[in-house]
């Protein structure tokens, strides 16, 4: 039997009604306030209410007075509950301070925590099912809704406040690792972002025409032009009714684009293509500015505007270009952009060699974001799909049900996320990161272990060897004090142990100044931590980078393999600044953490498929009546 299946083994469970655990509970839906940017007090909505958060971040703001109005009739306290009722229906925020702000289109729920914990409450509630329920009981009206008393009577199984609280404390372990991939995936976004806008600046553009070929004895500066100079402007026009098809057909296959980001602007298919060239298209009503590159032939619909290139800029070029600027709009009613407006917009225009040079590099950084190997979005779904499987398990109590089969999968993040930032680099001859290729001797001190087999003893200095490097402190041989007191390099905090006999390249930090004898099968790494910090060296080390130095001057042919003492300072390696290097090992360190830690919440048995997972949420979710 499973820790899990213990954990609710003959675990009595009382199903209420949501509206008898509830101190209070009532609708916020006061009258339309006047909003202004000039006022303080966040005012929000159930669009900024997801996964157990509230999004401050894209609200209205109203005053001071009319906060104080609606406070006194409703307040809105730490560890209340609000549920979108309109719209976003289901979505739920739990309120985590006494933060100044009010709403509409929200229910406020305020729970009995001697009946029923808040979390284990959005554990329950956010279930796909139980959503789905109060969705499907909405009202008629043309927005539709979801009725008070249909929350109220929601019933929920409700276990001892023990029980809560551990199953709270292994579901919130699986949020908190998709919180912080969500978070890793933002500062890479941002990391995307940041070379973008270098790159794309009139000071770095004019640097890279002084650096390439030709253009130099050319005087070639940087121009500034309007886009209406050099683009022609395609309106989006009706759908063609007469020719149209929801699905791509034999004979539909040309795709028809409205406005919005990319997965919301496929409209449908025809069989005409208004624009047959590579092209950039603008939203350009409602969701305004959103940039899509196109270079299939495709039918804009109206509040779409489609830039052809006349030959004078790169269309991928002009791409990135507009993803970095801020497009004025008419802000009266509906927001919107006009031709006009677009053929105004001024651009700094490299000559094409440049374009295509930036136009190279972004693709290769665009291409991180993509890349399950440089930003895990498949890492962020299965961690997921892990946290709802396993929902789903500690909310049945039926441990009958709790039967599964284990899967070894996981993905992590590689090394051709950094290689892809340095060959960006190196492309226009930046150094990225401030990387230097180094000699492993220009920044460490290398030693090997004792040639002589020791004579072990039952107590002493403990001794490793290469079958100790996963855990050099669970070493149960020993050595006398006298024989320890004849090496002349003893390990201290921070020294790196590197296996070069046999098993070549595997390392292990040394964690503190303890007695600890090492065998020749060991090197002993001492580098300068104010050039290169431990952890990231023995990254670096086990990286494909390190394992492709290490077979330069590996003797394959010895009997065992092995690597000299003295090639080892010769192993190459970039070298970034600490400043980089903390950032990379923090980012190693987390996913090192989830896939091997244990004690972390995510031994194998949890590694499952995203079936597995959503299998177990529905039988533990799925709890029997005791009528």
């Amino acid at each position: 039997m499973s820790k899990i299946d213990e954990l609710l083994k003959n675990e009595k469970v009382e199903w209420k009604k949501l509206g008898e655990v509830c101190q209070e509970k009532f609708w916020i839906m006061p009258s339309t306030p006047k909003f202004s940017n000039d006022y303080k007090i966040p005012y929000i909505t159930g669009k900024n209410i997801k996964n157990g958060e509230i999004d401050f971040d894209n609200v209205k703001y109203i005053s001071e007075e009319d906060f104080l109005a609606f406070k006194k009739n409703r307040s809105i306290n730490k560890d209340d509950i609000l549920i979108s009722m309109i719209g976003t229906i289901g979505e739920i925020g739990i309120v985590k301070g006494n933060n100044k702000f009010y709403g509409q289109n929200l229910y406020l729920l305020r729970l009995n925590d001697n009946i029923i914990l808040t979390r284990y409450f959005y554990h329950y509630f956010t279930q796909n099912k139980v959503k789905n329920s109060l969705i499907s009981k909405k009202n008629s009206s043309s927005q539709g809704y979801i009725r008070a008393g249909n929350i109220e009577n929601l019933e929920i199984p409700i276990p001892s406040i023990e029980i809560q609280e551990k199953i709270v404390k292994k579901l919130d372990k699986f949020t908190n690792y998709v919180t912080e991939l969500q978070s890793e995936l933002q500062s890479r976004t941002k990391q995307y972002e940041y070379y973008r806008n270098m790159l794309l600046s009139e000071e770095y553009l004019n640097k890279i025409s002084k650096k390439t070929d030709g253009l130099e004895s050319k005087g070639y500066k940087v121009k500034f032009v309007k886009l209406g100079e050099i683009v022609d402007i395609v309106v989006g026009g009706d759908v063609p009714k007469d020719n149209f098809s929801i699905i791509p057909t034999d004979k539909y296959k040309i795709p028809i684009f409205s406005n919005g980001i990319e997965e919301n602007s496929l409209y449908g298919f025809t069989n005409i293509a208004k624009v047959d060239k590579k092209s950039v298209t603008i939203s350009a009503r409602g969701t305004i500015g959103y940039v899509s590159y196109r270079e299939e032939p495709y039918f804009p619909i109206v509040r779409l505007l489609c830039l052809i290139s006349r030959g004078d800029i790169v269309v991928k070029y002009l791409y990135y270009l507009l993803q970095n600027s801020k497009i004025n709009h008419k802000e009266t009613g509906i927001p919107s952009l006009t031709t006009d407006m677009i053929k105004n917009i001024k651009i700094t225009l490299p000559p094409i060699e440049i374009q295509n040079i930036v136009v190279e590099i972004l693709d290769k950084f665009q291409s991180l974001l993509g890349d399950t190997k440089g930003l895990l979005p498949q890492e962020i779904e299965q961690r997921q799909k892990q946290y709802e499987y396993y929902r789903e398990k500690l909310l049945t109590f039926d441990v009958s049900c709790a039967k599964h089969t284990h899967t070894h999968t996981h993905t992590i993040i590689s090394n051709s996320y950094f290689d892809l930032l340095k060959e960006a680099g190196e492309i226009v001859g930046v150094s990225v990161f401030g990387v230097e290729l180094k000699k492993l001797e220009y920044f460490a001190e290398i030693y090997d272990g004792t040639h002589q087999t020791p004579k072990y003893v039952n107590t002493g200095v403990p001794f490793i060897s290469v079958q100790d490097i996963k855990n050099i402190y669970g070493t149960n041989k020993y050595i006398t004090m006298e024989e320890y007191n004849k090496f002349k390099v003893k390990p201290r905090k921070n020294d790196v142990f590197m296996t070069r006999i046999g098993d070549i390249g595997t390392c292990a930090i040394v964690k503190n100044d303890d007695d600890l004898a090492y065998y020749v099968t060991l090197a002993l790494i001492r580098p300068s931590n104010d050039i290169v910090l431990s952890k990231f060296l023995k990254y670096l080390i086990e990286s494909n980078q390190g394992k492709k130095e290490l077979s330069k001057r590996i003797l394959h042919n010895a009997t065992p393999i092995k690597i000299n003492l003295g090639e080892i300072g010769k192993l190459k390696f970039f070298i970034p600044s600490i400043k980089v290097q903390e950032y990379i090992v923090s980012i190693l360190d987390k996913f090192d953490s989830i896939v091997n830690d244990i004690s972390k919440g995510l031994p194998r048995e949890i590694e499952l498929r995203q079936k597995q997972y959503e299998y177990y949420r529905e039988k533990l979710l799925s709890f029997k009546r005791n009528d």
